[in-house]
């Protein structure tokens, strides 16, 4: 666990006396009154959200209030923006996912693996204030965490390769999603 993450149990007078410097605004969430949550511990709970949405198809609405998905803790408005962009551009991005898995049946990718794929590609297509390497890194992480061991790599894999395409693209200003991403 980082020294951000650890600081979310802190108060803001204690996180003050951790570090001279001002925590990175990445590690704040904007609407929790300065307590600090980082954006790894936003994905995670995106992805416990997406993951109820996939099994139970409710609304994002409903499993965002679900203490579960939460885990108690205020959502912050990283995993909102997260939670909603991966929901309302499924079918696109798993598009793009599905023309970079060669050999593989899209059904058949574990449904964490899905997810967690499908969470970095909406962060590297619409969210501009994420490197799409800063994204690529964590999403392989969450992979390695709560997947299975292959995971890290096969993530790894397939969003390099999305990447890559993304750097010859321009992307369309109604979906972010590349004109010619193959």
């Amino acid at each position: 666990m980082s020294e951000f993450e650890e600081s979310a149990l802190l108060d803001d007078h204690e996180i003050r006396g951790l570090t001279d410097r001002p925590l990175p605004s990445e590690y704040l969430n904007e609407g929790m009154a300065g307590l600090p949550v980082s954006r790894r511990m936003s994905r995670e709970m995106a992805l416990r959200a997406a993951y109820v949405i996939e099994m139970r198809d409710c609304s994002i609405e409903e499993v965002m209030r679900d203490p579960l998905v939460t885990d108690a803790q205020p959502v912050s408005e990283f995993s909102k923006r997260l939670i909603a962009h991966t929901v309302t551009y499924r079918e696109q991005l798993d598009e793009v996912i599905r023309n970079k898995i060669e050999r593989w049946e899209f059904h058949r990718v574990a449904v964490i693996d899905r997810l967690v794929l499908r969470m970095a590609v909406a962060e590297m297509l619409y969210f501009d204030d994420v490197p799409p390497k800063v994204s690529m890194n964590e999403a392989i992480e969450i992979g390695k965490k709560y997947s299975t061991e292959n995971s890290g790599r096969f993530i790894n894999g397939v969003l390099d390769s999305i990447y890559g395409d993304m750097g010859r693209h321009e992307k369309t200003p109604q979906t972010g999603v590349t004109k010619t991403l193959n």
